[in-house]
C-alpha cells in the first residue's frame, strides 16, 4: 500500500513524500524477488515460474495472517 503525503512548508515550497507500508510477508517476498532477479537473468523462465509460485504462497500467508487477526478479535468479544 502506498500513501502520498504532501505538506506546504511555505506558500511556494511544498514537500511530497511517498510512504510504502508492507506486511512482513510482502517484505520477505520483496527481498527474495530482489535476490533472485538481479544477479541472474531477469527473463529466465525457471526463475519467473519459481517467483510466481512463491508469490502465491506469500499472498496466501498474508491472507492467513489477516484472517487470524480477525478471528482473534471475534474470540475476544
Amino acid at each position: 500500500m502506498h500513501y502520498l503525503v504532501g505538506i506546504d512548508i511555505t506558500k511556494t515550497l511544498n514537500i511530497s513524500v511517498e510512504i510504502q507500508v508492507r506486511t512482513v510477508f510482502e517484505e520477505a517476498w520483496s527481498e527474495i524477488d530482489h535476490i533472485m532477479r538481479y544477479p541472474y537473468d531477469v527473463d529466465n523462465p525457471i526463475i519467473t515460474e519459481y517467483l510466481g509460485i512463491f508469490n502465491r504462497i506469500v499472498g496466501s500467508a498474508d491472507e492467513m495472517g489477516t484472517f487470524l487477526k480477525k478471528l482473534k478479535k471475534i474470540l475476544e468479544m
